[in-house]
């Protein structure tokens, strides 16, 4: 069977600071247009529950990505990683300090090494964190 989540107030505000976290990160990512794109308001993130996990082999994720992500999230809630050994660390921190969504930046292999590393911590999938991607 499957279980319905409820949304509460608490989880519609956290699934509007992710929407304009992953927009902040997005255009990081992407050079200016020359028509106007949608614009995110600056972050009013009060706590610690996004954080994102980059993988630096990804060929979008740039040392400016990096430092957006740090500026929108905190640089304590950003793991940019260079390994498997270092995404396993990062995955290990994400569950210790209990983020209640990660934002996943890189390719495939990105977001498989994140699950699979995440899945051994959690005791359940229900326990697992929101997960989205922003594929880089």
């Amino acid at each position: 069977s499957t279980k319905s989540k409820s949304t509460t107030p608490a989880a519609t505000a956290m699934q509007s600071l992710l929407v304009l976290a992953l927009l902040h990160l997005n255009q990081a990512f992407h050079a200016p247009r020359s028509k106007p794109v949608l614009r995110a308001a600056p972050l009013q993130a009060t706590d610690s529950s996004v954080c994102a996990l980059l993988s630096l082999n990804a060929r979008g994720v740039t040392k400016r990505a990096v430092a957006a992500a740090e500026e929108e999230l905190g640089a304590e809630n950003v793991f940019a990683t260079k390994s498997l050994t270092e995404a396993h660390v990062a995955a290990k921190k994400i569950y210790e300090r209990r983020y209640a969504t990660v934002v996943a930046c890189g390719g495939d292999g990105t977001l498989g090494a994140l699950l699979r590393d995440l899945s051994q911590e959690y005791a359940s999938i229900d326990d697992l964190p929101a997960i989205c991607t922003l594929p880089l």
